[in-house]
């Protein structure tokens, strides 16, 4: 993408900068550097030339807004972006937002509803469009919802917690095993190398669920792995959050 973006600036390449802006805000994305995408996302849609581009763009834009936790116009640049992808028939493009629109949902404090948007979206990624790396992106923010609620991390207020009661007592007795699941359906997809930053993503999880349910051995063993891949990736900001995960849960919380 770096390449690709020193090609385009050279040259003077709209179509070449446009496909590096929007790679590189996805890659900032996966790396959780959202500030980033958002600024490559914006970029792309000042200076892309075709509506494909253009369209990519968006959608970097509004899945940062969204995990930025602007939730309002992070809704409205993906509900813009897949209506206009419908009309143009970019079926997998449209689908692109709907995991964000799911989470939205989680942010507004609709915990059932958006655990089943989110279980929708695999389900039709999965099985309606082959979309398989799709479906177990949607799994990984699933399963770090139910770590969320297994560790006591992002605590809702008091009001949600009214609101979404009977959820919460079903849910949070089976939260472990959920995230379990989900994060080793994830890890099985080819599509995620076991060198890159979305394993080291799941090592973390797996090593939240063990540290949350007291197995220290296990949970050791993953933020270890999930710490090399980090290093070797350069992904300072998940080496930063290994390295607190371990001291938290070795100094007993």
């Amino acid at each position: 993408a770096d390449r690709l973006m020193a090609f385009g600036r050279e040259r003077r390449d709209p179509r070449a900068l446009g496909m590096a802006l929007w790679l590189l805000g996805w890659l900032a994305i996966i790396a959780q550097e959202y500030e980033a995408a958002l600024a490559y996302g914006e970029e792309c849609l000042r200076v892309a030339l075709t509506p494909l581009d253009r369209q990519f763009g968006e959608t970097v834009v509004g899945n940062s807004q969204l995990l930025l936790g602007r939730v309002s116009d992070g809704i409205e640049t993906i509900l813009r972006h897949r209506r206009q992808a419908e009309l143009n028939g970019w079926r997998l493009s449209a689908m692109t937002g709907e995991v964000a629109l799911a989470l939205s949902m989680l942010m507004r404090g609709e915990l059932g509803k958006g655990v089943r948007s989110l279980e929708s979206v695999i389900e039709r990624a999965e099985n309606e469009y082959g979309y398989r790396s799709y479906a177990n992106w949607g799994r990984i923010y699933l399963a770090e919802f139910y770590i969320a609620m297994l560790t006591g991390t992002k605590k809702p207020s008091l009001r949600i917690l009214l609101r979404n009661f009977l959820f919460l007592m079903r849910a949070k007795p089976i939260a472990a095993e959920k995230a379990d699941t989900l994060l080793h359906q994830a890890m099985a997809d080819p599509w995620f190398s076991e060198r890159g930053v979305t394993r080291a993503r799941i090592e973390f999880g797996l090593g939240q669920i063990c540290a949350a349910t007291g197995r220290s051995d296990l949970a050791g063993g993953h933020f270890e792995t999930a710490r090399k891949i980090a290093t070797a990736q350069n992904a300072s900001n998940w080496h930063t959050k290994v390295d607190a995960a371990t001291a938290s849960f070795r100094q007993g919380g």
